[in-house]
C-alpha cells in the first residue's frame, strides 16, 4: 500500500502541477504519504503546504500558480495582471489577487499575496482561465 500510495501522490502531482496536502483526500490518500513521496525524492515541498514533482518545470510565474492554489476563488489582477501579459516594466514583489468582499483572505508567506476586494460584478467580468505550470489560474486580461 506505501508504495502505491507514493507512487500515486507522485502522479498527482505531476497532473496538477501543484499539489495541497488536502488534494489527496479526493483519492483516499492519508497525508502521511506525502513525506514519504518527499523523503524518496519524487516531491518537493516549495512552500508551506504546497509541493511540486522533483522534475518540474519551473517558470517565471510559479509564484502565480502557487497563489492560485492557496486561493482557489481568487484572481491575478493589476500589477500582476499586467506582468502575466507583458505590459509594463514594474515586476511586482508579491502577487496581487482579486477576491470577493466576503471571501477568506489567503494567508502565505511564500509567495506574498497582496488582496484587493472586488464586488461580485468585478469579479465576474473579463476573467480567463490561464493554465500555469498545469494549475487553473484565473486572470484578468
Amino acid at each position: 500500500m506505501r508504495t502505491e500510495a507514493v507512487t500515486k501522490i507522485a502522479e498527482l502531482t505531476r497532473a496538477s502541477g501543484v499539489l495541497r496536502p488536502r488534494d489527496l483526500q479526493a483519492h483516499g490518500i492519508a497525508r502521511q504519504y506525502l513525506r514519504f513521496a518527499e523523503q524518496q525524492g519524487l516531491v518537493v515541498r516549495s512552500g508551506r503546504g504546497l509541493y511540486v514533482p522533483a522534475d518540474a518545470d519551473v517558470t517565471e510565474f510559479h509564484s502565480f500558480a502557487e497563489a492560485a492554489k492557496r486561493a482557489p476563488r481568487g484572481i491575478i489582477c493589476l500589477l500582476s495582471a499586467l506582468r502575466f501579459h507583458n505590459i509594463g516594466t514594474q515586476n511586482p514583489f508579491e502577487v496581487w489577487m482579486a477576491i470577493g468582499e466576503k471571501d477568506r483572505r489567503p494567508r502565505s508567506n511564500h509567495p506574498r499575496i497582496r488582496t484587493v476586494r472586488f464586488s461580485k460584478q468585478s469579479l465576474e467580468f473579463g476573467q480567463e482561465t490561464q493554465k500555469i505550470e498545469g494549475v487553473p489560474t484565473r486572470v484578468f486580461p
